[in-house]
């Protein structure tokens, strides 16, 4: 059973189940349906020319996604989706890639890619390691991340 609600606002729902003895029962519980637009939490722009995209972090109900606007055309569209929070994006150099944090149910943060041309996303960061705001370097071939790994120099 599905229902489609064709605008915000309180609705009351009554579900009714029965058997194929006669029995049933009943539950009533108020639903609030909330049609928000995104909030620009923070947005980031790698060095570019006039009309380049714009990256940003974007609110969708509990977590958040990576979007990218084009600052020519005003054409949005959303880079991640799922139920993990993408944060902190930093567009790769050659404007080709945008790096962000992953953090996942369990609460780990990795890193990761967003490849612009292919459209994919992949993991930079070892599983089981806490790596967190990326940025690249200027040249693009490091990266500089927040980790809890202990590190000997």
């Amino acid at each position: 059973m599905s229902h489609t609600y064709g605008d915000e606002g309180s609705y009351t729902v009554t579900v009714v189940v029965a058997d194929d003895d006669g029995g049933s029962d009943s539950a009533t519980l108020t639903v609030t349906i909330s049609n928000l637009d995104p909030v620009i939490d923070t947005l980031v722009a790698g060095d570019g020319n006039e009309g380049d995209a714009l990256a940003y972090e974007a609110a969708r109900g509990f977590t958040w996604d990576i979007r990218a606007v084009n600052a020519a055309t005003g054409v949005d569209r959303q880079l991640t989706a799922s139920f993990d929070a993408a944060l902190a994006p930093d567009y790769h150099p050659d404007g080709k890639q945008i790096l962000f944090t992953r953090i996942g149910l369990d609460g780990e943060a990795s890193l990761h890619v967003y490849d612009l041309v292919s459209g994919a996303a992949r993991r930079l960061s070892t599983e089981g390691v806490e790596a967190r705001r990326g940025v690249w370097s200027p040249s693009g071939r490091h990266i500089a991340f927040e980790s809890d790994a202990e590190v000997a120099i």
